[in-house]
């Protein structure tokens, strides 16, 4: 990740956002937001110092698939806010992402997370990726808590988050 600027927008091919859009997700990241999402993953803006915290998406995750549910709940992990809807306009076209996925990925997500009721257990440690982005600036995140998120995610604020690592 090579970027002057300290908050970083993402947009896919399928993403249709307006500048009052693009306007909203840097006021939520001033505002303390660790992650804006206004098309869930498709169309979303962090600052630097969220990467520096929990790291970037888990290269591990190869093919797609799963690399959101895992960022998730290393936001909860890590208490920090999650803005997720689905308020832009959005292309709903097939993806050549869901021919690539594998069970790789999908038991790739179990090993490093097991998930018994409303406990989630990490017990695979993050990589280390050599990106050089800085050090860390300003963690002031609003809380895990404070999280808006769609239906299919909602029970991700009652989760417990615990960890089966040892240092």
């Amino acid at each position: 990740m090579s970027s002057w600027y300290e908050k970083i927008i993402i947009c896919n091919d399928k993403a249709r956002p307006t500048p009052a859009a693009v306007q909203k997700i840097l006021t939520m990241l001033q505002d303390g937001w660790g992650l804006v999402g206004l098309y869930r993953f498709g169309f979303f803006g962090f600052k630097k110092d969220l990467i520096r915290k929990i790291g970037f998406f888990d290269e591990r995750f190869i093919g797609g698939g799963y690399e959101d549910n895992d960022f998730t709940r290393r936001l909860k992990e890590a208490n920090i806010s999650y803005y997720e809807s689905e308020e832009i306009d959005y292309i709903y076209l097939p993806t050549s992402w869901q021919y690539a996925k594998t069970n790789f990925t999908k038991n790739h997500f179990f090993k490093k997370w097991r998930e018994e009721g409303n406990v989630t257990t990490r017990q695979m440690a993050e990589e280390d990726y050599p990106y050089d982005i800085g050090p860390l600036q300003n963690i002031n995140f609003t809380t895990f808590d404070k999280s808006v998120l769609l239906p299919y995610n909602f029970r991700l604020k009652d989760m417990i988050m615990k960890t089966d690592l040892v240092d």
